[in-house]
């Protein structure tokens, strides 16, 4: 057997999701059903959960556990939350609109 001299060039290069989408061969169906049922899944757990914990839940002597009031959690926790986000975010957005300035020479 005779030794073969060869050269292995290779290059990595990064991929976007929509990229990696197509390299791995596989339509956008099958991924659009994907993050449903992941999606589906996770509400599904805490369903259980929620559940679960109303149903274990022990009231104190003489009185019932209290009624789940949704609206009023969504709104003490959801406002504060999308407020700090936006406010976490937007110095951010504010980089990132500098930065395509800079290299695309327009921000849009």
């Amino acid at each position: 057997m005779e030794p073969v001299d060869y050269n292995l060039t290779f290059s990595l290069t990064a991929l976007s999701h929509r990229n990696l989408t197509i390299a791995f061969a596989f339509s956008s169906d099958f991924y659009l059903v994907l993050y449903v049922l992941v999606g589906i899944l996770s509400l599904a757990v805490m369903f259980v959960f929620a559940v679960y914990h109303r149903v274990v839940a022990r009231a104190p002597e003489n009185q019932e556990i209290a009624k789940f009031k949704f609206l009023s959690f969504f709104m003490l926790t959801i406002p504060p939350a999308a407020t700090g986000s936006g406010m976490g975010m937007l110095p951010v957005l504010i980089a990132d609109l500098f930065i395509a300035a800079a290299i695309v020479g327009d921000i849009f």
